[in-house]
């Protein structure tokens, strides 16, 4: 299995990879959590302190569909808290990662936007393994 589709088996809903609409969805956060809002139906939280690794995975499916997801990894709740990257609230996220993490890779985040194919970009912390 690759890493990829490692991340895949990951998600509570494949079609967070594929057809979900950014205003879909809206990321919040306070002092102590990080949360995903799907607008009505769920929402998703992960703990600040749980989360292990910070990455973007992007895919060659844009501009037509969603081509860049941000995944926050929480190895002790053996979760990923995952939306695209247009999703409301992710600019005030921004701020507060670069505020909450001072060795958050912006070059690695950079060269994510500008991503066209398929591949994962570690952002902070370290990237879930199958073996984990």
């Amino acid at each position: 299995m690759g890493l990829l589709d490692f991340f895949k088996t990951l998600f509570a809903k494949p079609s967070q990879l594929t057809g979900l609409s950014a205003a879909a969805v809206k990321v919040e956060f306070d002092p102590t959590h990080l949360r995903t809002d799907f607008k009505g139906s769920e929402t998703s939280e992960l703990a600040w302190e749980s989360i292990s690794g910070i990455f973007v995975i992007t895919n060659a499916g844009g501009p037509i569909a969603q081509d860049f997801f941000w995944c926050f990894a929480s190895m002790s709740e053996q979760k990923i808290l995952s939306f695209p990257g247009e999703t409301e609230g992710v600019n005030h996220l921004l701020t507060e990662l670069q505020r909450r993490y001072e060795d958050f890779d912006f070059k690695a985040f950079i060269d994510a936007t500008g991503s066209t194919e398929e591949d994962a970009f570690l952002l902070w912390g370290v990237l879930p393994t199958a073996d984990e």
